[in-house]
């Protein structure tokens, strides 16, 4: 099957209906279960790699193909809200699972340069870039429990996220096949493109109980991206750009939850 955008919105679509099926059908069954609703702040060390091959079909400038790749990493805040329901599991002594939706704003960018190879048509030009996210959400399932008689509980998780992105690009070259830079001065080109990224998420929680209806958690995620590939057509398809960007995550939060 070819990943592409559309596909990762239906499995991204398909796992929050079904979480929300399954949360519904548990709730029904859990009458010591409670729902929750809470804010959370995290601090997402961000890694990803862009990547580009230069094409120029048969006819133009020796046929020749040549590629490069660079790396971006950054430190980036969060802010979302979540909601979910957390049952017990009959029997086990105080572990609990626990079903959440989640909604997430990124307010920065990540930036990256890509170095390129050279100025004409048949190189990688250099390149700055962008990626905004400008927003994600997700399903997670939790599995957990209080330490003992403490009001500390330990849980971990797994989850899938979906994320709406802006991805920018200024690249510098020489404006035509046929001219020669120099004398001829270099260009500047910007191009933005809306990629939606599939992720899936791994990691660990500390809880605090604050009295009977609020905790404190201190969380720690891991996301990858699944990687996104697509083709840039320049001079009217004359030059071929396959593209590809890729990265991953890891996020440590700070969330206050209200249970009800």
């Amino acid at each position: 099957m070819v990943w592409n955008n559309s596909n990762a919105l239906r499995i991204a679509q398909r796992w929050l209906l079904g979480g929300l099926s399954a949360l519904g059908v548990l709730t029904a069954q859990a009458e010591e279960g409670r729902f929750y609703l809470g804010l959370g702040a995290a601090a997402d060390a961000q890694e990803f790699t862009y990547g580009k091959t230069v094409y120029t079909p048969e006819g133009l400038a020796r046929n020749e193909v040549t590629s490069t790749e660079g790396d971006a990493d950054q430190t980036l805040f969060t802010l979302g809200a979540f909601g979910g329901y957390r049952w017990p599991l009959p029997g086990s002594g105080g572990l609990h699972l626990s079903a959440e939706i989640d909604v997430a704003f990124h307010p920065k960018k990540l930036k990256g340069h890509l170095e390129g190879t050279g100025y004409t048509w048949t190189d990688t030009w250099p390149e700055d870039w962008w990626l905004k996210r400008n927003y994600s959400y997700g399903l997670t399932l939790k599995f957990g429990g209080l330490l003992g008689n403490s009001d500390f509980g330990l849980y971990v998780l797994t989850g899938l996220r979906g994320v709406k992105t802006e991805f920018s690009i200024t690249e510098t070259g020489c404006p035509g096949p046929d001219l020669q830079c120099p004398p001829t001065p270099l260009a500047s080109f910007t191009e933005k493109v809306d990629r939606s990224f599939s992720a899936w998420t791994l990691g660990a929680g500390l809880e605090r109980r604050l009295g009977e209806r609020f905790a404190a958690q201190l969380e720690v995620r891991r996301t990858d991206y699944k990687r996104k590939s697509w083709d840039r057509l320049f001079d009217e398809g004359a030059v071929i750009i396959p593209s590809t960007l890729n990265g991953r995550e890891t996020s440590a939060a700070l969330r206050l939850v209200r249970y009800f």
